[in-house]
């Protein structure tokens, strides 16, 4: 138990029997080379020195403290365990101490490298420099906790711990591996490395200023919480099982290597950079950038059950992500998540205070975009491979997207303009004006866009199988609009700018002011429409399957094509206009205060129309029919036939009529009133009621050609201011029926002719003619009851062929005109000036007889006339 000094000055190599001190110091030197110990050595304080190196090759035991210095060479292990309560030393060369050494406490040591291995617990109780600071630093401990307490300085830092790993010192060196059976845990001090790599099979806390360059492979089994006081790269494969959390307080944090964890939390400071795989399961991921932006590279993937954090700058992350819920993000710039699975939104987005840009994609072919929270941004976009389904409203400056399916998109949208968007269904309701600023396609599915206030414009092009535009305030068309059935819908006004083209299969709407859609239009069908004003323009045929309700005004134009009307047509003023031909169908219908068109070939409107009054009209033929009274405004002009009827009422022409071929039908009576005038080549007509068409007392200056086939049993009047020929037409019977009631027919300025031997039937008939009246070879044919009146001829004679019904010759009474036989009797007659004028008496008369007039004295009789007959008359003036 005495103190033992040995000092050598070569080599020193001990006995293999060892030397033990006891309670007593015991040192040991070799001056001049090498200390050898093959056998153990014991002492309560010992001290070797080699100058050359030291060799442990048995057990060297303290329960104080071992120092081990060697000034030229390096210290080693080669058998034996070294047991000390403090380690000291200092070695030229390397220290290794790498056996199941038993060390409570490493105090000051220096070395070109240090390696201890400890079978206990160690505490790290000096600060090490090693290598002048470039040497490597090995703390393992097989049994116990490691516990660092002072600084460690070297080049390569390796801490194992079969225990909990405590940091209370700094760490420098260029990389620095911490590996802990237990918890690896800093209250004091920091890393300073280029790498740091770690395990920890508990949890791994270092959240001092570190200054860690990269961050490689370190996992912890119930935790990891990192942060840095510099920018750091992830480089490796970091995992903290239950949770991994690395920030950087300053600098930016990159993530070029794999994150796993139950939950992960990133934060870098100046900027987030995902450059590589971060794995939460269904766990959570928190990004965070205080000073920056926020980032993802082609190689980055974030995989979590839930995505949250905030950004400075922007935030980026279009990766091929697989995020289930996107939570709480605020941004100070624009929003940009792509995710290669459905995504829902469930927590709002604060994106640059609501006015950022904002995207959100669910990529894939079975992805779906599902948003339960309301989005507010300058521009949104939003893509889904599948559905995009929206509950609680879009607020956005301009809104774009894609969905593969349908994208449902609420009514409860506040958003400025509607962008470029594709779907196979789409839906989209906005709570104020909205503008379709883009191209809007959803091939041929359904594509429903409405705005519950304000205008709905558009200045885009929409394309879709059934469109429908609904519009609180005005709805304007300024853009394309390709659909297979097509609805407007409007609050006030529905309007078409210049430019603008319809292309649809159908058109229905409805507005509350006016709808003036007068474009290019190419509309197959126009269905139910009802406006405060209707004017509708179409560039090729169009069928009009109704119902239409133009309430004041109703315009239905064609450019091209035909105009077909299947349906009815209101408007107090309608007005149909065809490049082609207007045709009304088995359903067809007009109801209108009045009428008025054009068409480039026949009009035929033949349906039970309720139409007041026919106005403008021009066609190559018309066919008109009414359920009611009619009145004819005119001006009518139709270069065929024009056949004007009523099925009910009486059909009133108080305009012009210019037809080739006219026919007038009423199932009531037909007048003309002063301002009307009938010009056509041909007239005929039926009438239920009396046949007004100028009278003897109010002439009209009608301009007809021939006048046939015209029945209006309860009596007929009718005047011309040209010649008149009477025909059968049509292959008529008559050319006048008037059945037993009063006729009358006044011709000015030109002759009252017949054309064959068609009678006119009548009770009593009066005529004039400030022409000729029937020709010697074409005599005006007359079926009657009673006597017809010549009321004057301005070329007599006036030639008549009249009989009763039964044959009988009627008897011709007036100024100047009657039937002269060939073989008549003949009664006195005395007129005013003394003449003898000669008349006939029809009664007795049997025979057949050609038709004559009796004129004023000095008019030449035919030839077989010219004879006095004394037995008759007084002859003494021949």
């Amino acid at each position: 138990n005495g103190t033992v000094e040995l000092t050598a000055g070569g080599t020193l190599t001990l006995p293999t029997s060892g030397i033990d001190t006891g309670t007593a110091d015991l040192t040991l030197a070799a001056n001049g080379g090498s200390l050898v110990m093959p056998g153990a050595l014991s002492g309560a304080n010992v001290t070797l020195s080699g100058r050359d190196g030291i060799t442990l090759g048995s057990n060297l035991t303290s329960p104080g403290t071992v120092t081990l210095t060697s000034s030229a060479g390096a210290i080693s292990q080669t058998g034996g365990v070294l047991t000390a309560g403090t380690l000291t030393g200092s070695s030229f060369g390397d220290t290794t101490l790498a056996r199941a050494n038993h060390v409570g406490t490493l105090g000051a040591v220096s070395a070109s490298n240090f390696t201890l291995s400890n079978a206990q617990a160690l505490t790290v109780g000096s600060n090490l420099i090693i290598g002048g600071g470039t040497g490597v630093i090995a703390l393992t401990t097989t049994s116990g906790g490691l516990a660092i307490q002072h600084d460690l300085n070297g080049g390569v830092l390796a801490l194992q711990s079969a225990g909990d790993l405590s940091l209370a010192g700094n760490l420098i060196g260029s990389s620095v591996a911490l590996v802990s059976g237990g918890n690896i845990a800093q209250s004091a001090g920091v890393i300073q490395t280029g790498t740091l790599t770690g395990q920890a099979g508990g949890s791994a806390t270092l959240a001092k200023a570190n200054r860690v360059g990269t961050l490689g492979d370190f996992s912890a089994a119930n935790g990891l919480n990192f942060i840095n006081a510099q920018a750091m790269t992830v480089g490796g494969a970091v995992n903290g099982t239950s949770s991994t959390s690395l920030s950087t307080t300053s600098g930016s944090l990159i993530v070029g290597g794999s994150i796993g964890g139950a939950s992960i939390a990133l934060a870098g400071q100046s900027g987030l950079a995902i450059n590589g795989a971060v794995n939460a399961g269904t766990g959570d991921v928190s990004l965070d950038s205080a000073g920056g932006a926020i980032t993802e590279g082609s190689a980055g993937v974030l995989t979590a059950g839930s995505l949250s954090g905030t950004s400075a700058g922007s935030t980026t992350l279009d990766g091929a992500n697989q995020v289930v819920t996107l939570g709480n993000f605020a941004t100070g710039g624009d929003f940009s998540f792509r995710d290669a699975r459905t995504l829902t939104v469930n927590s709002p987005l604060d994106i640059r205070g609501g006015s950022g840009n904002l995207s959100l994609t669910a990529a894939g072919g079975s992805s779906d975009l599902i948003l339960a929270t309301g989005l507010t941004g300058g521009a949104i976009t939003l893509a889904a491979g599948r559905n995009i389904t929206s509950s609680a409203g879009i607020a956005a400056t301009t809104l774009t997207g894609s969905a593969g399916g349908q994208a449902l998109l609420g009514s409860a949208n506040n958003v400025g303009t509607l962008g470029d968007f594709s779907a196979a269904n789409l839906k989209f309701g906005n709570a104020g004006a909205l503008v379709i600023g883009g191209q809007v396609n959803t091939g041929g599915g359904a594509l429903n866009l409405s705005t519950s206030t304000g205008t709905l414009s558009l200045t885009g092009a929409l394309n879709g199988g059934a469109v429908s535009l609904a519009s609180a305030g005005d709805l304007a068309l300024g853009g394309q609009v390709t659909a297979n059935a097509l609805a407007l819908q409007s609050g006030g006004a529905i309007s078409q700018g210049a430019g603008s083209v319809i292309t649809a299969n159908s058109l229905s709407g409805q507005s509350t002011g006016s709808t003036a859609l007068e474009g290019a239009n190419r509309v197959g069908a126009l269905g139910s429409f009802s406006a405060d004003g209707l004017r509708f323009a179409n560039a090729t045929g169009l069928t009009v399957t109704g119902p239409v309700d133009g309430g004041s005004a109703t315009t239905l134009t064609t450019t091209a094509g035909d105009l077909l009307l299947q349906g009815e047509i209101r408007g107090a003023t309608t007005t149909l206009q065809s490049a082609g031909a207007i045709t009304e169908g088995g359903s067809g219908i007009v109801v209108a205060d009045q009428l008025t068109g054009h068409a480039a070939g026949i009009a035929t409107l033949a349906g039970a129309n309720r139409v007041g009054s026919l106005g403008a009209f021009d066609a190559a033929g018309l066919n008109l029919s009414n359920s009611g009274t009619l009145a004819i405004a005119g001006p009518v002009v139709v270069g065929g036939t024009t056949t004007l009827a009523t099925t009910t009422g009486d059909l009133h022409v108080d305009g012009s009529i210019d037809s080739s071929v006219l026919r007038l039908e009423s199932a009531g009576a037909i007048s003309e009133g002063a301002g009307g005038v009938i010009t056509a080549g041909t007239l005929s007509g039926s009438a239920a009621g009396v046949t007004t068409l100028g009278t003897r007392a109010q002439p009209i200056a009608n301009h007809v050609g021939t006048l046939g086939n015209f029945s209006s049993p309860a009596g007929f009047s009718f005047t011309n201011a040209q010649t008149l020929t009477l025909a059968s037409v049509d292959a008529s019977s008559f050319t006048i029926d008037a059945g037993h009631a009063a006729l009358y027919l006044g011709v000015t300025g030109g002759d009252l002719l017949q054309s064959g031997q068609t009678p006119l039937y009548d009770g009593a008939g009066t005529f004039f003619a400030s022409g000729k009246m029937g020709t010697a070879v074409a005599p005006i044919y007359v079926i009657g009851d009673s006597a017809q009146v010549i009321a004057d001829v301005g070329a007599p004679p006036a030639y008549f062929y009249a009989v009763d019904r039964q044959g009988n010759i009627l008897p011709l009474t007036g100024d100047l005109s009657f039937n002269v036989p060939t073989s008549l009797f003949f009664g006195k007659a005395q007129n005013g000036n003394g003449r003898g004028d000669a008349y006939i008496d029809p009664s007795v008369i049997s025979a057949n007889y050609r038709s004559f007039g009796i004129v004023p004295s000095g008019i030449l009789l035919p030839e077989d006339q010219q004879q006095c007959q004394p037995e008759l008359e007084d002859c003494s003036g021949e």
